[in-house]
């Protein structure tokens, strides 16, 4: 009787360590129990689970990869995400459907909130779910990205961004630095003219093109939510830009201050003449008056 029992536990020692192998995921320690956690996973918040992260306005692409394992590249290069609670994930074709039904395809370009969250601090170490998700979609990683809330971005065609253009009524300036900025009250167009060297003489009328200054105009969405301020708050919408187009004829006209930041109570700007280089040609703006009230300030 004791060698058919010792033959049983070894049996099961057996079948426990082939269950079981060292990962190379985030946790110390952990085992990998799982081993193809990853491609049909839901890389989705759980509403019990806690994920302690710095959420901030972000802007990014999503993105499947064959493995089935999702990232979001947000200007620093790919990493895993880990969508809002409610979120599901297709795969074919592969996209991401928000909670309120909002389709997202794999490699379109989102906005939203979020933050970045050390591996080793994801819930259910080291034997959960994300850690053999990590050592299923990225073994080496140190860390993730928390995803609060996407939607996508808009994909307009050239014809309806110049039409955006042209029903837009840019009556708004906005002070800051050495130059003029103006927008409609919506902030989905934006001209903005600026010196490229802030130490060069000033000595207007400037006619353009002209290599001292930078003359473009931008279409969006909430272009201006942080002009001449350098604290993104959480709360704040995310900016988008949808184009950006130069601006390659016109003349602007002012009298510079004495003293900069401080001086004048405002520096008024009459900008005739312009010309935007457009998708499909030249589009001409009607005259502008731009206020700077802070001319010469910046941020901070």
């Amino acid at each position: 009787m004791r060698s058919i029992r010792l033959t049983a536990v070894l049996a099961l020692t057996v079948i426990a360590a082939s269950c079981s192998s060292p990962s190379t995921g985030p946790f110390e320690g952990s085992t990998t129990t799982v081993s193809n956690v990853g491609g049909e996973a839901e890389p989705v918040q759980r509403p019990s689970e806690d994920y302690p992260h710095n959420a901030q306005p972000i802007e990014g692409t999503i993105d499947r990869h064959a493995d089935g394992c999702w990232t979001i590249d947000i200007g620093e290069g790919s990493i895993v995400a880990i969508f809002p609670s409610g979120t599901e994930t297709t795969q074919l074709p592969a996209s991401v459907v928000t909670s309120a039904g909002t389709e997202i395809p794999s490699g379109e370009r989102i906005v939203g909130t979020g933050g970045t969250l050390a591996a080793s601090d994801l819930p259910g170490a080291p034997d959960g779910f994300w850690s053999n998700y990590l050592a299923f979609c990225d073994p080496s990683a140190s860390r993730v990205f928390v995803i609060d809330a996407l939607s996508p971005v808009p994909d307009l065609s050239d014809d309806e961004l110049v039409a955006m253009l042209a029903s837009a009524v840019v009556s708004e300036s906005w002070p800051c630095g050495l130059g003029f900025t103006m927008s409609d009250v919506d902030q989905t167009v934006v001209v903005a003219i600026y010196p490229t060297n802030a130490d060069a003489p000033v000595a207007p009328p400037i006619d353009l093109p002209d290599p001292t200054w930078e003359a473009r105009v931008v279409l969006g969405s909430d272009l201006l939510v942080n002009h001449c301020d350098d604290v993104v708050e959480p709360t704040e919408p995310v900016r988008v830009e949808l184009a950006n187009w130069p601006i390659i004829e016109g003349t602007i006209d002012f009298d510079p201050p004495e003293e900069r930041c401080g001086g004048a109570a405002e520096v008024v700007a009459t900008l005739r003449g312009l010309v935007v280089d457009g998708p499909s040609g030249p589009i001409a703006l009607p005259d502008l008056e731009a206020v700077n009230t802070a001319y010469g300030c910046f941020a901070g």
